[in-house]
Order: C-alpha cells, then structure tokens, then sequence
C-alpha cells in the first residue's frame, strides 16, 4: 500500500510539471528548470512589455487615422449660374475663359440673327437664289436662337427650356459638339451668295462662328483641365434616373 500511494504521489508530481509546462507554452514562454516561479512570471511580463512597446512604434496608416491626410480635392465644375454667383471661384482662370466662351458665343447669336433678318428683308423674289437665300437665312435665324437658348441656359438654367434642348439638341451640352456645331453654321453662312448687300456681314459672321469653333476644339484638346471644369446645365434632371453625358 505504500509503495502505491508512493507511486500515485509521483504520477500527480508529473501531471502538474506537465500542465505548467504547457501553460508557459501557450504564453510563449520556456520553462528552465532552476528558476522558480516567480521568475519566470517576471520574465514573461518583461516580454508582453517588450511587445507592446514595439507595436506603440508602428506607426499607423494614414487612411487609419482621420484627418491626417489632406483628401484630393474634386475637379471643381464651372456653370455660368455659379460663376455668376461666385460659388466656383471668379478669379480662377478656367472659369474666366468659359465665361468669355460662352459671351462669345452670344455675340456670334446676335451677329446671325442680325444676319438673317436683314437677308430677309432683301428678298424680292426675283429669281430662284433669291427664295435659296430666305430659306437659308430663315434656318441662320433658328440656328442662332438655339445657340442663344443654350447659352442662356448654362447661365440661368429653366426646368423645362433645358429638358427640351437636352433632349432635342443634346450635342450642344459639350464644348466638342458645340464646337462642331458653330464650323457647320460658319459653312452655311458663307455659302450664301455673294451678290447679297450684306456681304461685309456675312463673311464677318462666317469667319467668326468657324474660329469660334476651332476654338472650342483647341480647348477640348489642348487644354484638359478646362473641359474637366465645364459643367451642362442639369436643372429638370435631377430628380430623373437618365443620365446627362454632354459630347
């Protein structure tokens, strides 16, 4: 009976070295035998220590930490509406050449329309070019007040005008399809005849819209980060899933 309760007192004495042992294991630590308990806790919190302070080094990504990176700011578009307002930043250049674009353009509106009525009013009927040359100064007139339409658009955009003109004539919410535009009407205005009493006018007019056209080309591709900039008028359109991609 001795010897077997010798032997049980051993088994235990084993089993509790073993679970120490395992313990230290899970903890990262190595048991040595010699040190006593209380050492190897020391030694064990001497490490956690050690651990955390190499973390505190790390230091953390900026997108981990709010506010410690400047975000990139948006390209900032340019309507006449908040040019006008001062909402865009007048004195930024981009939007100073956009402005004059567009007052350009209102000027070449007014030129054909000019342009129009007075071919108009030089019809006699005489001949078959005269009745050419209304027809062709009836479409000048039309042409002209779309471009005009538009243009009042981008600065003070109506619902309803602006849906109407999206819809019908969306090529012109683009400084590119604009541009394209204005060449075709400078080709339509010179190609009126030569015997008209306004022919100062007329070639005045049709050199103005084609280098007003190759104008708005030149920006297109030549200067990026204006085109980036232009903004179409979007009033009606807000509320409505189609989606506005001016050419």
């Amino acid at each position: 009976m001795s010897m077997l309760n010798i032997g049980l007192s051993a088994m235990m004495v084993a089993l509790g070295v073993l679970g120490i042992l395992q313990n230290q294991r899970r903890e990262g630590t190595r048991f040595e035998p010699g040190l006593s308990l209380g050492h190897t806790e020391e030694s064990t919190s001497r490490r956690l220590r050690k651990k955390r302070d190499d973390e505190q080094c790390i230091e953390e990504p900026d997108w981990a930490t709010p506010g410690s990176t400047t975000a990139a700011a948006p390209t900032q578009e340019i309507t006449g509406d908040s040019f006008n307002q001062g909402s865009n930043g007048g004195s930024d250049r981009s939007g100073l050449i956009l402005v004059l674009m567009s007052m350009l353009n209102i000027g070449l509106s007014a030129m054909m329309v000019a342009l129009g009525v007075l071919g108009i009013l030089d019809f006699d009927g005489k001949g078959v070019e005269d009745y050419s040359d209304a027809f062709i100064a009836g479409y000048m007139i039309v042409f002209a007040v779309l471009l005009f339409a538009y243009e009042c658009m981008w600065w003070k955009a109506i619902g309803p005008i602006n849906q109407s003109l999206r819809k019908n004539f969306g090529f012109m919410y683009g400084l590119k399809g604009k541009g394209l535009y204005l060449i075709f009407i400078s080709f339509l205005t010179i190609g009126l005849s030569d015997e008209s009493e306004n022919v100062e006018l007329q070639w005045a007019t049709g050199i103005s819209y084609m280098a007003a056209g190759f104008l708005h080309l030149f920006v297109v591709f030549a200067k990026p980060e204006i085109t980036l900039k232009y903004k179409a008028p979007t009033r009606g359109f807000e509320s409505k899933e189609e989606p506005i991609n001016p050419v």
